[in-house]
């Protein structure tokens, strides 16, 4: 009987191993088609493979931080003519795999041909041995890290020309082309510096001056923009850039209320109503406030009489979607809160010196080196920037 037991365990147990290698085997298998089903998708279908001693360098490549435009230039260094090449870049430190296909952003000096980029028409291997080829710009909506070109060229198959991709010719540069980002700071979207005027310093929100606005008053760092509280604020490009996590930094000085005898704002993005955004201000109790709106409209403000007239202030509020909302002063955190208010939306009507509606909550007082991010800033990420304008 017991010689019977232990033969049934033993038998039991071939089973159940039996039956890991099977499931492991399964597994295996539906990852494998995963992988294909993902790789056939990122290689191009149905192109023929180039003839050996196709080959390509990439001779020039910079990035322009301001504008986050990327150009390049090719050298061809096989022995056969070619037509473009097909790039893809990594917007990832860590990716391997370069993946975001940037042949969509081209701007100029090139032609799209499907996801691919030429530079004659189409049929035309217009890139001899030794060319080099014009200057090429992309303009990108977000950072990369590397890019990756693939040599393509047409070859004639049973009558027809036919696109090839070079696949062996395959060439990798590493390259950091991300936002324009004051002390490796990344995030930045916006900054107005008021010397002289409202423009962004990245070139993407110009500002235009409303009412008795100047921009050439003394301020924190170099000039400022004063408003009077009266009439005056800067009407901003419509609509502002979707942010579903923020940051607003400025140093401001109030001179005292507004005619609103209201918050006087610092910046809104539209928010309020029916409008998804952020907000932030100085009420006329002297705290600071900040707003953000989704189905309903979400506030915080600091203790009363934390500003004083006359003084200049670092002011920051972070707001993180569905999570939290701060305030700092002076980069101490002053305030902060859950929110369920979700602002991912693009914002209809962004100004600075206001509040959602410029008849009411103007500034008075002046702004300084006025800050946006796409990101929530650390309190050390907060004070580094404050330390930097001290």
């Amino acid at each position: 009987m017991q010689q019977t037991s232990i033969k049934f365990i033993r038998e039991k147990k071939a089973v159940s191993i039996l039956i890991g290698y099977v499931l492991l085997i399964s597994f295996a298998v539906i990852m494998g088609s995963l992988v294909y089903g993902w790789m056939v998708s990122y290689i191009p279908k149905d192109l023929l493979d180039c003839p050996e001693g196709s080959a390509i360098f990439i001779k020039n490549v910079a990035c322009d931080k301001d504008t986050l435009e990327l150009t390049l230039a090719i050298e061809n260094t096989g022995r056969f003519n070619l037509a473009g090449y097909f790039i893809h870049a990594t917007d990832n430190m860590t990716q391997e795999l370069a993946t975001l296909d940037l042949s969509q952003k081209i701007v100029s000096g090139g032609v799209l041909l499907g996801s691919s980029v030429i530079f004659a028409s189409e049929n035309e291997n217009s890139i001899k041995p030794g060319d080099t080829t014009t200057q090429t710009k992309f303009s990108l909506d977000k950072e990369i890290y590397s890019i990756e070109l693939i040599p393509i060229r047409f070859q004639e198959q049973e009558g027809k020309m036919r696109l090839a991709s070079c696949g062996d010719a395959k060439v990798k540069q590493a390259i950091t082309c991300s936002i324009f980002s004051p002390l490796g700071i990344s995030g930045l979207v916006s900054w107005w510096d008021f010397e002289g005027d409202a423009d962004d310093k990245l070139g993407r929100n110009n500002g235009t001056l409303m009412g008795n606005s100047d921009c050439s008053v003394q301020g924190y760092n170099g000039s400022a923009c004063y408003f009077d509280g009266d009439g005056d604020y800067i009407d901003l490009n419509d609509p502002f850039p979707e942010l579903e996590n923020f940051t607003i930094i400025a140093w401001v000085n109030i001179s005292g209320n507004n005619t609103g005898a209201d918050t006087r704002g610092i910046f809104t993005s539209g928010a309020g109503g029916s409008n998804k955004g952020y907000t932030a201000g100085i009420d006329n109790k002297s705290a600071v406030w900040m707003m953000i709106s989704d189905t309903a409209n979400d506030t915080l403000n600091t203790s009363e009489g934390i500003i004083t007239q006359g003084i200049g202030y670092n002011i920051a509020v972070v707001g993180v979607s569905e999570s939290y909302m701060k305030i700092y002063v002076d980069g101490v955190e002053r305030a902060s809160k859950s929110t369920s208010q979700n602002i991912n939306s693009s914002s209809p009507s962004p100004r600075i010196g206001t509040i959602n509606n410029p008849s009411t909550g103007l500034m008075n007082g002046t702004i300084d080196e006025l800050m946006i991010f796409n990101r929530s800033l650390s309190t050390a990420e907060i004070n580094t920037i404050i330390n930097y304008f001290s």
